[in-house]
């Protein structure tokens, strides 16, 4: 009872609408249900759809409530009707609900409930390129996945020869990788390197060891041996 009693409050008082909770699992819900049916459904399409629910389902249900309540309790003494009584009824309506929008539902809307989706927005979309950022982080670098596909690519007898961009496309959809970055890195394992910098020797050094231990991990030798004959390849290229 007093559940019931709390939520009728809030009714009344058209809090909930306004609520930061409420706003918040609003936005989320519907952005989650839409981007089941729209895999590229944006933040943006979310808010028009959050924005609309607040004035048709919250206002002008609260308004009707409220309205309907009015005429019931006026209809009984209204004795005399004519043909003025409805549209008078209908006149009333329009002019309440313009002096409520003014007053009540427009105010909440730009002084409290927008600020605070926009915000919960702001976090959502922050988050999620934290999210993003953390599995970019996670990821290969561009030439640990090369030595990774040069190493599956030697122990199924595949050949590569003749490096040509058409490999760094290919392992584009197989990695999400730039293809140029690719083609360049699968370019640098196969052919015979110039003379490396510092700065390159560091940086091959570094996607060596992603791709030994990935290796590792998957307990593959005659990847990791692929991954010890590179090594040697460019120390000795960078020390010439």
């Amino acid at each position: 009872m007093k559940q019931i009693l709390t939520r009728l409050q809030s009714f009344a008082t058209f809090d909930l609408p306004v609520g930061n909770t409420y706003i918040q699992q609003a936005f989320v819900t519907t952005h989650e249900n839409c981007r089941k049916d729209y895999p590229g459904w944006s933040t943006s399409a979310t808010r028009k759809k959050v924005i609309a629910n607040y004035w048709i389902k919250h206002v002008l249900t609260h308004f009707s409530a409220f309205y309907l309540a009015s005429v019931f309790i006026a209809l009984p003494f209204s004795t005399n009707f004519n043909q003025f009584t409805f549209p008078g009824f209908f006149l009333a309506g329009i002019i309440s609900l313009s002096v409520l929008t003014f007053w009540l539902y427009g105010q909440l809307f730009y002084v409290d409930f927008l600020p605070k989706l926009d915000t919960i927005i702001e976090i959502y979309e922050g988050k999620q390129l934290q999210h993003l950022k953390k599995c970019q982080k996670a990821q290969m670098s561009n030439f640990a996945a090369a030595v990774v596909y040069f190493a599956f690519a030697n122990a199924s007898g595949l050949a590569i020869s003749g490096v040509t961009r058409q490999y760094g496309r290919l392992l584009m959809h197989l990695f999400g990788k730039d293809p140029d970055a690719m083609h360049e890195d699968l370019k640098l394992i196969t052919c015979k390197t110039k003379k490396l910098s510092p700065h390159q020797q560091t940086e091959i050094e570094k996607s060596l060891e992603e791709a030994r231990s990935f290796f590792e991990g998957i307990e593959f030798p005659y990847g990791i041996e692929v991954v010890a004959n590179l090594d040697r390849k460019f120390k000795k290229r960078s020390s010439t």
